[in-house]
């Protein structure tokens, strides 16, 4: 491991501009208003890191870890960067993340509160701890190539597209797929921009996977809460909280932290159990054979 970067200060507005790091440590070093532009780092390690406006324009991580980094004032994959095989380790992320691929990746007990991740492509990537408001947008094409020159632009696309095994980036969702949400508690996500397969959900039952016939689930409950609801006064915030799922993905994870928010445990408790049984109703309709 290459130490010449270990536990130093580098200058602001340093500039590393189209190069490879390759097995170096950052460990405990300041990177404050330093910029990598077009730099690959390859089996590199930041741990405890000040990355304080720090600039990753188009910059691409494979297998580095990051632990207890605050990147929640760092541009890191801005202009279509991307992260393969890394590890982010009680780090803090800010209100955005942008990568055009996410692969691979693990978030381990990481700071995600009021997060949009902006990406095209996430596949193998598994979260653990808390997750408190995860927005995930499509990033746009333009991001990727407006900062470039056109033959640098294409080198990137064509760098992206080898990652994601694609024809084209130019996809009308984020691809969301294999991801391992098991050792998390959830609230407040929203996939509404992604196209979502082979979705782990949290291993308890204050979550609920629903991967087929989200609307006519939701459709299901939001009967029985106007046939049938405990309590007329928060009625209302029941319906809300139903047609607010229904106008998600067709594919989503239904969590009871949402719905202790509005009110109180009790309201969250017959709100999910109205989400189990419209789905077990339908499953079981399903399972039945044509007469």
């Amino acid at each position: 491991m290459n130490t010449e970067y270990r536990g130093i200060k580098i200058s602001e507005d340093t500039k590393f501009e189209n190069m490879d790091f390759v097995q170096y440590d950052f460990s405990m070093s300041d990177l404050s208003e330093v910029v990598f532009e077009n730099v690959n780092f390859s089996n590199c390690t930041f741990d405890k890191t000040v990355c304080k406006k720090t600039r990753f324009w188009s910059c691409f991580f494979e297998d580095c870890i990051f632990s207890k980094v605050d990147l929640s004032d760092t541009y890191i994959g801005a202009w279509g960067g991307g992260q393969n095989n890394c590890k982010f380790i009680k780090c803090k992320l800010g209100k955005t993340f942008d990568s055009s691929y996410i692969t691979n990746v693990v978030f381990d007990h990481c700071k995600i509160k009021g997060c949009m991740f902006f990406c095209l492509y996430m596949e193998r990537v598994r979260f653990i701890g808390l997750i408190d408001d995860l927005m995930i947008r499509k990033m746009s094409v333009k991001e990727i190539t407006q900062h470039q020159t056109p033959a640098k632009a294409t080198e990137v696309i064509a760098k992206i597209l080898r990652i994601i095994k694609q024809d084209s980036i130019d996809v009308p969702k984020v691809q969301v797929k294999d991801i391992d949400f098991s050792n998390t508690t959830m609230q407040f996500l929203d996939f509404s921009e992604c196209e979502l397969q082979n979705i782990i959900p949290p291993a308890d039952d204050r979550h609920l996977l629903i991967d087929k016939n989200l609307y006519e689930i939701t459709k299901s409950v939001l009967d029985q809460i106007k046939k049938s609801w405990y309590n007329t006064d928060n009625q209302s915030w029941a319906l809300n909280c139903v047609k607010n799922i229904q106008e998600q993905a067709s594919v989503t994870i239904v969590c009871w932290h949402d719905f202790k928010h509005f009110e109180n445990e009790e309201f969250a408790d017959r709100l999910m159990e109205l989400f189990r049984r419209a789905k077990k109703n339908m499953d079981d309709n399903r399972q039945q054979p044509d007469e």
